[in-house]
């Protein structure tokens, strides 16, 4: 697998230092799937995204879309 360089990686902006905000991480939501021709594309998009997102800033809340339309949640 290639690495990505940094510059080009995913990044959560976390407040500013001057506002005097705790650096907490963000959520970030990582929708997938759906009813579509283009279902596999879609799970490996979101699989690439969710591969480079920067763990120290960001959490990603994983929700994926069966063919069928159903919503789920996943962890882990």
């Amino acid at each position: 697998m290639m690495e990505i360089p940094k510059k080009n990686r995913l990044f959560c902006s976390v407040g500013r230092k001057d506002e005097g905000m705790m650096n907490e991480k963000k959520q970030i939501a990582v929708l997938f799937g759906g009813c579509s021709p283009e279902y596999g594309v879609s799970l490996q998009s979101a699989c690439a995204v969710i591969r480079h997102m920067d763990r120290a800033v960001c959490d990603p809340v994983l929700i994926g879309i069966t063919k069928q339309g159903d919503w789920f949640h996943f962890h882990g």
